[in-house]
């Protein structure tokens, strides 16, 4: 059996017969290096000569007998070759395994390794498989990164070995240390990627954004770019708009100037295809922070785009949505051409042409606007829209305003009815009320109500529209009822050149108290004709909840009552839904906010799963024969 170990001291002159202290790399139960310490004796640096003549060779090799081991060298010896104290007699010298230094005295190895999702005070690599992180090192790396750190090796007073955390260096190109971690080893998304052909029937490793044609900036590694930071990690830069630049480890040297929010900085940066982002490599912040709003986040000036109400645009940051409402009734005042400043969120989603937000107005337009609004009798004459709940009317023509319908003119409108209206902004319940109403001639928007997620206690009304895609928005859809309407993550438009396209709309209503998450009132639900189904399912289930907690410390969740026992025909829908059943193809929709690793708690298939888990007894061996691909995704979903 061959034994290989790290050397961790110098020679040890204090002491006769021991040399040096050395830890061996052993593989045990769990398939994770552990260590054994073992010492190399006086004798193993001996040469003897046994009858040899040659006085040159002798010299020589007595010579490389006696060249002391030092800390960082790696040595393999056999079983015969150490006593059963763990005294080893004669060894062979080896190929370094990391790079090694010695700083402020003490003997540190540079190690490859990940910050763990499930516990960020634990950093793992291959050697040193258990290194606890302090709280400060904890804050300045992201978890599922790779990055190069420096851990002290020594001996403590009883004579066992000690590895502890000193510090990051760097962040790693090589994204392999990532998918060996423990807790990614059995995740799809962090498998051997898939070899797309091309037509000319070459294969690449890489799976290229689906905009690389569009944008030929995309390189899987950039360097040297300008960018400015927009939030605690992030980077903006105007050449890769449209990608999440994220700082993976920060280090703010002392003759540097901090990073955050404004500050400007040189980066380089390499694509990660596992999380569909630009991960900095290396950054040098470069100038003081860019003039900031009275609430710390990014100013700028915006202007509306012409035929598009609530959308604004900036020289600097591009595309910039109002989810919010703040200038909801700016293109109804005498503003409404004129630039506004405002302050900015950075919420990037993946290849989406709005990353930025409207928080607020700042002070210079603020005044005007608000007096505007309390002196002015603002009115809407004339408008059309469409019905898309008993008591509230949509129009594309005013961007993030509903208007709400007083119960006396209620009588005759249903949702999917087009109308014509005319409206009042009432300043002291800050809503515009319909006065006038009437119905148009055209056929009406077909529509069914759907529960959408496990938080509804109402149904939500979805609409079947024809669709086309914009010439500048290449992240939504346009529709002559809604407007732009936004495609969800979850979305995927067919790769051809059709323009048109038969979907299903819903509101896009709040995930928080105020604040929706798609870029656009509406957002698309799914595509085709097919009417979505139901997802009234059991208790809410946040499949993220059993991935990543906060801290150690983290309570653990209260466990849901179990649910009621299921409809037979729900049942029998879910089971269709995943193909368990009947001869359609499995019909897999996953919510916008899912990612490759976890499921939302409102996701429709991970709540069918959860539904069949409590009702359908042999629901997994049924999976694991009729959708195998679908059943690796939930194993690994909800048990890694």
């Amino acid at each position: 059996m061959r034994h290989v170990g790290l050397v961790i001291s110098d020679t040890l002159v204090s002491q006769e017969l021991i040399r040096n202290h050395v830890v061996e790399f052993v593989i045990n139960e769990q398939n994770e290096y552990s260590h054994l310490l073992a010492s190399v004796a006086e004798a193993a640096f001996r040469f003897e000569a046994n009858g040899t003549l040659d006085l040159a060779f002798v010299k020589n090799q007595r010579r490389r007998a006696e060249l002391p081991l030092l800390f960082g060298d790696v040595i393999e010896w056999s079983e015969a070759d150490m006593k059963n104290n763990r005294v080893i007699l004669k060894f062979r010298r080896m190929p370094e395994l990391f790079e090694h230094r010695v700083y402020d005295q003490k003997f540190q190895v540079l190690v490859s390794g990940v910050v763990s999702p499930i516990d960020k005070f634990h950093f793992w690599s291959e050697y040193f498989p258990h290194v606890r992180l302090g709280m400060k090192s904890s804050e300045e790396v992201l978890p599922n990164v790779g990055v190069a750190a420096w851990l002290n090796l020594c001996t403590d007073e009883d004579g066992r070995f000690c590895v502890e955390f000193d510090s990051f260096e760097r962040v790693e190109h090589e994204a392999r240390i990532i998918a060996a971690a423990p807790w990614n080893r059995n995740n799809p998304k962090y498998t051997t990627l898939a070899l797309p052909s091309h037509e000319d029937g070459l294969e690449s490793q890489i799976l290229l954004p689906d905009s690389l044609t569009e944008r030929p900036q995309w390189q899987q590694e950039v360097f040297n770019l300008e960018g400015i930071c927009t939030g605690k990690r992030l980077i903006f830069c105007r050449q890769l708009s449209s990608y999440e630049i994220v700082v993976a480890l920060i280090k703010n040297a002392k003759e540097s100037i901090p990073f955050g929010i404004g500050v400007s900085c040189e980066f380089s940066a390499v694509w990660n295809e596992y999380e569909k982002r630009f991960i900095v490599t290396k950054y040098k912040t470069k100038g003081l922070p860019s003039r900031l709003g009275s609430n710390g986040l990014l100013r700028t000036s915006v202007k509306a785009v012409e035929n598009y109400p609530g959308l604004f645009k900036s020289d600097q940051f591009g595309l910039i949505d109002d989810p919010r409402g703040v200038l909801a009734l700016l293109h109804l005042s005498a503003y409404k051409r004129s630039s506004v400043v405002v302050t900015l969120e950075d919420k990037p989603v993946y290849q989406s042409d709005m990353r930025f937000r409207i928080v607020d107005v700042q002070p210079d337009k603020a005044p005007k606007l608000e007096k505007w609004m309390e002196e002015s009798e603002i009115t809407i004459e004339d408008s059309e829209g469409v019905v898309v709940d008993a008591a509230t009317v949509y129009s594309k023509d005013h961007g993030n305003i509903f208007f709400d319908v007083p119960e006396d003119l209620r009588s005759n409108l249903s949702p999917g009815k087009l109308v014509k209206f005319s409206a009042q902004y009432q300043h002291n319940i800050k809503r515009c009320i319909i006065s006038k109403i009437v119905l148009l001639p055209e056929d009406e928007v077909p529509s069914v109500e759907k529960i959408l997620s496990h938080d509804q206690e109402e149904c939500q009304r979805v609409f079947l529209i024809e669709a086309m895609r914009p010439k500048y928005f290449r992240s939504c859809l346009e529709s002559s009822v809604f407007g732009l309407v936004a495609l969800g993550s979850h979305i995927s438009l067919p790769r051809n050149k059709s323009s048109k396209f038969t979907v299903w709309v819903t509101r896009s209503v709040p995930e928080t108290e105020a604040v929706r998450s798609a870029r656009t009132p509406f957002m698309v639900l799914s595509i085709g004709d097919l009417e979505p189904p139901d997802y009234l399912l059991s208790p809410p289930v946040d499949v993220t909840s059993l991935i990543v907690p906060e801290s150690p410390q983290e309570e653990p969740a209260t466990v849901p009552e179990k649910p009621k026992k299921r409809d037979k025909n729900e049942i029998q829908a879910a089971m269709e839904r995943l193909g368990l059943i009947g001869d359609k193809e499995p019909t897999i929709i996953h919510s916008a906010e899912c990612t490759d690793t976890s499921c939302a708690t409102d996701c429709p298939t991970m709540s069918a799963v959860m539904m069949l888990t409590e009702e359908v007894e042999d629901l997994w061996e049924m999976l694991s024969t009729k959708n195998p691909t679908f059943f690796t995704e939930c194993v690994n979903k909800l048990f890694t």
